[in-house]
């Protein structure tokens, strides 16, 4: 407490507010904090604390109503969790206890019956609509929402509310797409809703890092007043893909939102406007860009994973947030991250030697130790890209990490051809991978196609919005090989967490466009992050197969400094 002549003040970290911890508790998403807010919330804020001021009165009231809102939110999604985990008394018990601060809370009248009902008390759940409808009706006059009729509907008829046990959890992200919603108000555009939630579904499915409801499942939610929540507690599963379609004014207008489903919270939404032509055309585009969108570095789904594994105690991961945690490390593409998510991956493979997709990412952070010339022998590392990345596609002929991993090994070794072909055939596996499409720039630009090279990575870039810092360092050096050093320097200066490769090309380009400093800025960063730095050790590294590029790149560094690791003093 600080003490002034004419002020008191409080030193607020020597001071616990227990309003406060529940916000911050109740805000969050993983489970021990959602504990720790159930914990916290006793009762009314401020309850028998009397102040007769009006002022006090009113905001000691709101403030009541919205810590009470928050806590009705905290155990919705306990109770919600508890289902899906099949802990029907848990959720019982939780759902009792938002009744006793909303006697007409519906949805918690809703989690009430499918607790009872999970735990083979169907008399009861079904009492229990009754009850709330007549308290319902004697209260505000009204009747039960949809959702609560259609879920007593379905408890009278036996049908599933709630997984009878804990589902088997797979491996990787599970996700439903639900049936498109026709918005047009035209039966005849049904078809084009249908074709488009089976393409959706299909092209999903390619992914190999996600589990996707089989079509047919998800027909029988076409319509239905059940939650989100409800639905991902029915099947199981983490994410929905909800939509609609409309055609107006010769215009299709598509929107799609990913909702979680453990808490029903919308984690990304986008709407797509385009020029109604060939009908079917612009579906395969919207349908590209949607799954592009969703998967790969950095689409909605992995930061959505990323995010939950990070809220964990390592002791408490699984082996797919182990990847996840690995991933993180592996894309900052420094040494010491490298060595961290080699770490993760090596554990995942230990826990689950057939994960296909673990060997294909461990696969990848022997593959910089050469591409980065990180290590003096290299013909070590070397192998164990080979080896890791052709397990992993013993393990999975059709995972299209598989054969990324396998160009990239190939690229390591100089084989430019053999690159091409496995980046092509990770493509014809998953035309929607970005990613790949983008990285096959690599041997593009190394074999001399570099004007080819740099549409790869502009159509990726197209396709996912939300692509990957290392998108930018492919385009710099591409645009650096074919001559256009400014479009070199846009690109790499845009990069978040530059690399040893990307700040040499970066140097290079600012002197061939006379940005003086800029360049020795870059040379600067470059020995920060490398000391040993050599143009040797760069230069070993980038298999090109025409020397004028190469020897380019070398005066250029030279020029800066950079000659068998003695750079220019001042």
């Amino acid at each position: 407490m600080t003490i002034e002549r004419d002020r008191l003040a409080l030193n607020p970290g020597e001071v616990t507010v227990d309003a406060l911890e529940f916000e911050n508790a109740g805000s969050a998403d993983d489970l021990a904090s959602l504990r720790l807010a159930e914990k916290l919330y006793s009762g009314r804020f401020l309850e028998g604390f009397s102040c007769e001021t009006e002022e006090f009165q009113a905001w000691q009231a709101t403030e009541a109503m919205r810590l009470e809102d928050l806590a009705l939110q905290v155990f919705s999604r306990l109770a919600d969790r508890a289902l899906q985990a099949g802990k029907a008394t848990e959720a019982l018990n939780t759902s009792l206890r938002m009744l006793e601060l909303d006697p007409l809370h519906e949805h918690a009248c809703r989690l009430q019956m499918r607790a009872l009902a999970a735990s083979g008390r169907r008399v009861e759940a079904m009492r229990r609509f009754d009850a709330f409808a007549g308290m319902l009706y004697a209260e505000l006059q009204t009747a039960p929402e949809d959702q609560t009729t259609e879920l007593h509907e379905r408890i009278r008829q036996g049908r599933a509310v709630a997984p009878d046990s804990t589902p088997q959890e797979p491996e990787v992200p599970s996700i439903v797409v639900l049936p498109v919603h026709n918005n047009s108000g035209h039966e005849d555009h049904d078809l084009f809703c249908d074709a488009l939630t089976e393409t959706l579904t299909a092209e999903l499915s390619r992914d190999r890092s996600l589990f996707v409801i089989a079509r047919n499942s998800a027909e029988v939610y076409r319509d239905t007043a059940l939650s989100a929540s409800e639905i991902a507690a029915d099947l199981g599963i983490r994410y929905l893909l909800l939509g609609s379609m409309q055609i107006v004014d010769q215009r299709l207008r598509v929107n799609v939102q990913l909702v979680q489903g453990s808490n029903g919270r919308n984690l990304w939404a986008e709407r797509y406007d385009r020029p109604l032509t060939e009908l079917f055309e612009v579906q395969d585009e919207i349908v590209s860009r949607i799954v592009a969108s969703l998967r790969g570095y950095k689409g909605v789904l992995q930061r959505a994973e990323l995010k939950k594994s990070l809220s964990r105690r390592g002791t408490e991961l699984s082996t797919y947030e182990k990847l996840m945690r690995g991933m993180a490390h592996k894309e900052k593409f420094l040494r010491e991250d490298m060595l961290i998510a080699r770490d993760y991956f090596e554990q995942a493979v230990t826990e689950s030697p057939d994960f296909a997709m673990a060997h294909a990412w461990l696969a990848w952070t022997w593959f910089f130790d050469v591409y980065m010339a990180w290590v003096e022998d290299t013909g070590n590392s070397l192998q164990k890209t080979f080896e890791y990345a052709r397990e992993s596609i013993r393990l999975d002929p059709s995972l299209d990490s598989a054969h990324w991993a396998l160009g990239a090994a190939h690229l390591a070794a100089g084989d430019l051809a053999a690159s091409l072909l496995s980046f092509d055939e990770a493509l014809r596996l998953n035309p929607n991978n970005s990613d790949a499409l983008a990285n096959r720039a690599w041997p593009l630009t190394f074999a001399g196609r570099a004007d080819e090279a740099v549409r790869n990575i502009e159509s990726a870039m197209r396709l996912n919005p939300y692509y990957p810092h290392w998108y930018l360092w492919g385009l710099g050096i591409a645009e650096y090989s074919r001559g256009e050093f400014r479009n070199a320097v846009q690109a790499l200066a845009k990069m978040r967490q530059p690399n040893a490769q990307s700040l040499a090309y970066l140097a290079a380009a600012r002197f061939r466009t006379g940005e003086s400093s800029g360049a020795d800025e870059a040379v600067s960063e470059l020995i920060r992050l490398d000391p040993g730095v050599t143009i040797t050790k760069l230069m070993q590294s980038l298999p090109y197969t025409r020397e004028n590029v190469t020897e380019q790149l070398t005066r250029d560094l030279a020029e800066l400094g950079l000659a068998q690791g003695v750079q220019k003093n001042g």
